[in-house]
């Protein structure tokens, strides 16, 4: 999860807002599950180094389930160039600028049941000429994970906060709840109001 990004903006000379939400919203997702059975990374924690390292190491596959909170920055034209932004890890000399890429991510070692990306527009794709889906999402199938929940527009902050914890508490609570049926209850609790102001399909329809 990150919410700071000074880091990364400098490194690559764009202007990410700070979302403030995305650090809360991992530590509560983190509650829903054993002590030993999850691992944070947020802010300086959360870099593309570490992510690789974890995948080399053969740490990342042992995960059954995988959360990105931070931006996502789909690229018209060129999907390619699309990225989930982590903290770079210049400081550690390995050179990394903290674009997840497809490419980046499609040569890590995953087994995930599911991969969350809460982040804006990280369901968008192109249809290559070989008709293949390109994207953050067809890059996660080819590193391995088995299903992949992202979005189709931008989303709000505070509202997707509410969306993952709610949705990750009625997978993980819920005897023998697949994800289609965890997702599909969390978007009944926002459409009958559970969490008020936030009704509206915009806030929720995008997963």
């Amino acid at each position: 999860g990150l919410r700071n990004f000074e880091r990364f903006n400098s490194v690559n000379h764009l202007q990410l807002s700070r979302l403030e939400e995305t650090v809360t919203e991992v530590m509560e997702t983190r509650e829903q599950f054993a002590e030993t059975e999850a691992e944070m990374l947020l802010e300086e924690s959360a870099t593309e180094g570490r992510i690789r390292h974890l995948s080399e190491q053969g740490i990342l596959e042992r995960y059954r389930y995988v959360l990105f909170s931070t931006h996502g920055v789909f690229t018209p034209g060129d999907t390619s160039k699309s990225f989930l932004a982590l903290n770079p890890s210049e400081s550690s000399g390995e050179g990394f600028d903290g674009m997840l890429t497809p490419g980046d991510i499609s040569t890590l070692a995953l087994s995930a049941d599911l991969v969350f990306l809460s982040a804006c527009e990280t369901g968008l794709s192109e249809e290559s000429k070989s008709e293949a889906l390109l994207g953050l999402p067809y890059a996660f199938f080819l590193a391995g994970a088995k299903q992949v929940i992202a979005t189709f527009w931008n989303v709000d902050d505070e509202s997707s906060r509410l969306f993952v914890t709610q949705f990750f508490r009625n997978l993980v609570n819920g005897s023998r709840t697949s994800v289609s049926q965890a997702l599909r209850k969390t978007k009944i609790a926002f459409l009958r109001g559970d969490y008020p102001g936030y009704e509206h399909p915009r806030f929720w329809s995008g997963y």
